[in-house]
């Protein structure tokens, strides 16, 4: 999020690009956000009636009109892999470790060596492996998706 953004809303327009899957870094509004003493949580889940971060019991509020959730409290006893919990319209409860507790799949090398051209293994980099980090396993995915 933009440092001279107020920390406790988003932008109208981040909020838009978000919504239509036309944002370029959604992991700067989705995710763990830092704000002096007071951390952030976002998630984004269609068709969730609640949403709880799984080791605080914490609810998470609906961000009105949209799919977006949205935490604010204390860090503290937020694990930084934390589990996201929710009950879809149907009832069925689903938990998962939040996808934006991760960091970035592609490192700044990478993009570097791929923006001039010269990235030779992009293929190990690009799709989808199999990785394990921070003892949590799942499938590292990324894509090039020029426009």
């Amino acid at each position: 999020m933009k440092a001279h953004q107020d920390a406790t809303r988003l932008a109208d327009d981040d909020l838009r690009r978000l919504v239509d899957a036309r944002h370029h870094d959604p992991f700067s509004v989705l995710g763990r956000h830092g704000h002096g003493e007071l951390t952030t949580v976002r998630a984004f889940l269609p068709h969730a009636r609640d949403v709880r971060i799984a080791e605080l019991d914490a609810p998470l509020e609906r961000i009105d009109g949209t799919d977006l959730f949205e935490w604010r409290g204390d860090a503290g006893g937020l694990p930084a892999r934390y589990r996201l919990r929710w009950e879809d319209h149907h009832g069925a409860v689903h938990e998962r470790h939040d996808p934006y507790a991760f960091p970035a799949a592609i490192s700044n090398f990478d993009l570097h060596l791929f923006g001039e051209g010269r990235h030779w293994h992009i293929y190990r980099v690009l799709g989808a492996h199999p990785c394990v980090i921070d003892d949590v396993p799942g499938v590292r995915f990324a894509v090039w998706a020029p426009n």
